[in-house]
């Protein structure tokens, strides 16, 4: 529908056509009213018309509710289809039933009307509406009930509210279909993405027993016995796949990249070293090599599989970008920014750019550095929030406080509402010795969001610092803790608060445990000091040497060793 075919419409409504056509939501309603009094052609045309102008203005309600209006003139299916998906984008679920129901009903056969029928349905809490939708899925589906039955748990997964009530309507369904192997099949997904791992398992292992060797299943069946770490099943069901699809890349890449989700990388990198043996040239393969290496520190091995990708000219930038950051780790910077500049183009390019300024900064350049930030600004103004804390983070890097406020408190005032701008503050503030302003902004956070782990533990470390409030820092870090228990910096801030409350023993178990998960030059000189007050001298010293050797310039250690160690 163009402007040219139904301006007589916009001008017979008071319209002064497309370029400036304003209309506020209230008025659509009224304007509808109009048109309703035109004959059907010029009321549907109209409400085409209406529909597109409404959508390119955001006003995605109003867009959906004039081409359900077009679509109930016409009986016409996309134009249903398109007012019920955009009813759906806008949140209003009345709008967007009433648009499930004109598609179904301008194309009964459309498995996806259905669908999104069955989906308001879950959302609305009509279990009874969804069950029937559900079943009419099921019975329709074009590869029969089992494959209905694994379609409908994909369903389920995504429109998950009560658990047990979700897996209720699966069984329900699956009741009929004993026999299946799909029926089993498809409890296992839904099982697994609802944290059922023993239904899981026993699901997919009927559908296993009911279908020997189906690959699909023996697939979910190893995430299964991966999630509750039974390696010698997974690799077993793994050997079968191999065995028998010996040469088969695709499932070797597959196979992989579960391996990495499981957090279960030796077997990850034996597939892809075993792609590489069928094929050179599988450049996926030999990118996440390159990443598994770097995570494992192995930088010259991460080197040889990046710079083969980058000289076949596979995944260009994602390599240059890669090599940048090996090289800037080796402290080899003119050698990193040469990389970072062959990044180019692509989703690495901006973070490449902020690599260079920050490796400006390490070498005094810090004028140069904020200029060249300033440009990237420039060119990318969209990411200008994250380019304002780039340059705010390598200010606080060289120490320059002041500047650093600045940055934060120009952001703020064009980004009011982000907390990562309040978090970021707080710590510079906090160094430049205005203990108010941090505290101010980390409490605010907290009211916004009491499960903000970050805050609440910089907020507890700030009060364990420069207040007396031991008790009320306890409880914030506390709460942390529970909500992050594995994270190292909340256990150094924990034991740091019983030592500040006088529990040294307390404090003395902390942080060893965080000490033994980051060796920190923070956390050591936490460790170092409450060793010194136990007695354990020596150790302290040990502790404290070994850190200094690292971080010469630390700030927080070397005021613990010159304080305590004459």
């Amino acid at each position: 529908m163009t402007c040219k075919y139904s301006a007589w419409i916009l001008l017979s409504l008071g319209l002064s056509g497309c370029a400036g056509w304003s209309q506020t939501q209230p008025e659509f309603a009224e304007l509808a009213q109009k048109a309703s009094a035109l004959e059907p052609r010029a009321n549907q045309t109209f409400h085409i018309l209406a529909g597109e102008l409404a959508a390119k203005r955001g006003l995605t309600a109003d867009a959906a509710a004039h081409y359900l209006a077009a679509a109930e003139w016409s009986g016409d299916a996309e134009l249903a289809s398109r007012g019920a998906r955009l009813a759906l984008a806008s949140g209003n679920l009345e709008l967007a039933t009433r648009g499930a129901e004109a598609w179904v009903k301008a194309d009964p056969g459309s498995a996806s009307a259905h669908e999104l029928r069955v989906r308001l349905a879950l959302r609305r809490g009509d279990l009874d509406a969804a069950r029937a939708g559900l079943r009419q899925l099921v019975a329709n589906n074009a590869d029969g009930p089992g494959g209905g039955l694994v379609d409908v748990a994909v369903i389920l997964s995504g429109e998950a509210g009560d658990v047990e009530q979700t897996l209720a309507l699966l069984e329900d369904l699956g009741a009929a279909y004993p026999e299946l192997p799909e029926t089993h099949y498809a409890t296992a997904l839904l099982a697994t993405r609802l944290e059922r791992p023993t239904l899981a398992r026993a699901a997919i292992e009927k559908a296993l027993t009911l279908r020997p060797g189906w690959r699909e299943a023996q697939i979910v069946a190893m995430r299964t016995y991966l999630a509750s770490g039974e390696r010698s099943l997974a690799r077993r069901l793994i050997e079968d796949l191999h065995a028998a699809e010996p040469g088969n890349i695709e499932l070797r890449m597959m196979l992989g990249r579960l391996l990495l989700d499981a957090n279960e990388f030796e077997l990850a990198a034996g597939e892809f070293q075993a792609i590489l043996k069928l094929d050179s040239n599988q450049h996926d393969a030999l990118y996440a090599l390159g990443l598994l290496a770097l995570d494992r520190g192995q930088d010259q091995v991460a080197r040889r599989y990046f710079e083969q990708l980058f000289a076949d000219g596979a995944r260009g930038p994602d390599a240059a970008y890669y090599l940048g950051r090996i090289a800037e780790e080796n402290e080899q910077f003119s050698a990193a920014i040469a990389w970072y500049e062959k990044v180019g183009h692509g989703n690495r390019q901006l973070d490449a750019g902020i690599r260079i300024a920050v490796i400006m900064a390490r070498l005094q350049r810090v004028a140069e550095a904020r200029e060249y930030l300033g440009n990237l600004r420039a060119v990318y103004p969209q990411q200008e929030l994250r380019l304002y804390q780039a340059e705010a983070e390598i200010l606080y890097e060289v120490q320059d406080f002041a500047s650093a406020l600045a940055i934060y408190e120009a952001a703020i005032r064009d980004y009011p509402d982000d907390p990562d701008l309040y978090y970021g503050r707080a710590l510079v503030a906090e160094r430049a010795g205005q203990v108010e302003l941090a505290i101010a902004d980390l409490r605010r956070l907290v009211a916004l969001n009491p499960e903000d782990a970050r805050a609440l533990n910089a907020l507890g470390y700030i009060l364990s610092n420069h207040t007396t409030q031991f008790a009320e820092a306890a409880d914030y870090i506390a709460a942390a803790l529970e909500i992050t228990p594995e994270d190292a910096a909340v256990i150094d801030s924990m034991g740091w608060v019983q030592y500040r409350l006088g529990n040294l023993d307390v404090a003395r178990e902390y942080l060893e445990d965080a000490y033994a998960r980051f060796a920190d030059p923070e956390v050591a000189a936490h460790l170092g000091e409450v060793l010194w007050m136990l007695g354990e001298t020596a150790r302290a010293s040990e502790i404290w040497d070994a850190a200094l050797r690292k971080a010469p310039n630390h700030p927080v250690l070397n005021e613990a060793v010159k304080r305590l160690r004459p």
